[in-house]
């Protein structure tokens, strides 16, 4: 007959439920004698009696809230350890199925929905924790204020996705990633300060917080992403080292958004951006944006005057459309293209000012897109030359337009 190593024995015994059985191993059999010695954290519950079987645990762990801790603080309601002197471990485990509503102070993450639908009104996280793992505290509908630990980390995907009542979030610096979704629908967040080394603002991270007054941004950003702040309440955005790009929808539906200053080496703004912020009067951005995406700045009715960048080379379909105040843009010189329905209702547009004064648009510029300028009364304009080609209904209903002496021929310039 063959019998199990001491090895063997060891892995095994860590799936026995009682100390009895431990004990009754090593008397059986001389073999096993000194398995419980072997373990370096405890298989099974201990307490003060049975500790000592184990002499060389290093690492505890914790089934159940009512196992001994030995001094060590883990719950709030663990009793206290029968003797005077507090055993140190190297780490502590905790294995309970629920915590209830307590966290214990030497947790260092939440785990995937661990509190969600949570019921209090407010929670204070242990500085032990450094990471907020997926829907965290989604769906947690009563819950208004959260002191986040001094040293976390890292806050991923959804996690207080619809906590409908959450007022304000102050993410400590530590902090180098947010997930997507993170706040959305978060519909009384007034107030959010986000960390100084967070480089890239995710996609979704404030979507429809209609109440979100004021973000303070961080110290360098890489990218705003998808639908970032859609539909929230802040009457300014300031960015002052913005590095790459703005994402589709990163503003749109902000209603009360009034001004928007960026700085830093903005390379593009891709569509729908700022889409219905109607109450948009100042922009100010950095000469080195390249691109303007589809319906950038569509329906931002108070817009009355913007100066483009000076390295912008395309204007994508139906950008300022629908800017039914806008009177004035200054374009730059290398500005290639300009697409169809680009400044589609504009009804109050007069002027198109290059910075030296002599034309007004660049002869840099090839392409203007079917119904560009359409619908744009107040406008006179003059074409260049330079022109290779104009869109269909491109200047219908402007109140004048004058094509330079070179063109000889409207079909040698206009393509349909």
């Amino acid at each position: 007959m063959t019998k199990l190593e001491t090895y063997h024995m060891m892995v095994i015994s860590q799936y026995f439920p009682s100390i009895k059985i431990f004990v009754s191993i090593e008397l059986v059999c001389k073999k096993y004698n000194g398995n419980m010695v072997k373990f370096h954290n405890n298989p099974i519950s201990i307490n003060q009696k049975t500790i000592k079987y184990f002499s060389n645990i290093e690492t505890l762990n914790i089934y159940n809230k009512y196992d001994e801790t030995f001094g060590n603080d883990v719950f709030k309601t663990t009793k206290k350890t029968n003797t005077a002197d507090k055993i140190k471990f190297f780490k502590i485990n905790v294995w309970c199925e629920k915590y209830g509503q307590i966290i214990p102070k030497n947790v260092k993450k939440l785990g995937t929905r661990c509190l969600t639908k949570y019921k209090k009104q407010s929670i204070t996280i242990p500085n032990s924790v450094t990471l907020l793992e997926d829907n965290c505290f989604s769906n947690c509908t009563s819950l208004q204020f959260v002191k986040l630990p001094s040293y976390l980390q890292c806050i991923e995907n959804g996690c207080f996705y619809c906590a409908f009542y959450l007022k304000e979030i102050n993410i400590p610096d530590t902090g180098t990633k947010i997930g997507e979704n993170c706040f959305e629908c978060c519909y009384s967040l007034s107030s959010i300060k986000l960390p100084k080394a967070l480089l890239c603002l995710p996609n979704n991270l404030c979507e429809r917080c209609t109440n979100l007054q004021t973000v303070t941004y961080p110290t360098i950003v890489d990218t705003v992403g998808f639908k970032c702040f859609d539909g929230c309440s802040m009457q300014s955005v300031q960015i002052l080292n913005c590095k790459y790009r703005l994402c589709a929808f990163a503003f749109s539906n902000c209603k009360l958004l009034k001004s928007v200053t960026i700085t830093g080496n903005l390379d593009k703004i891709k569509c729908y951006c700022f889409l219905n912020c109607e109450l948009l009067v100042s922009v100010s951005l950095p000469d080195c944006v390249t691109l303007f995406g589809d319906h950038c700045f569509n329906q931002c009715k108070s817009l009355e005057f913007i100066k483009l960048p000076e390295k912008l080379n395309e204007i994508q379909v139906g950008c300022f459309g629908g800017c039914i105040n806008l009177k004035k843009i200054e374009i730059g010189s290398k500005l290639y293209a300009i697409g169809s329905c680009c400044f589609s209702g504009c009804i109050n547009l007069e002027d198109l000012i290059l910075p030296n004064g002599l034309v007004l648009i660049g002869e840099n510029l090839k392409q203007i897109k079917d119904e560009c300028f359409g619908g744009c009364t107040t406008l006179e304009i003059t074409v260049p030359s330079t022109l290779v080609l104009i869109g269909k209904n491109a200047f219908s209903n402007c109140k004048s337009v004058i094509y330079q002496k070179k063109i000889t021929s409207k079909q040698e310039c206009i393509v349909i």
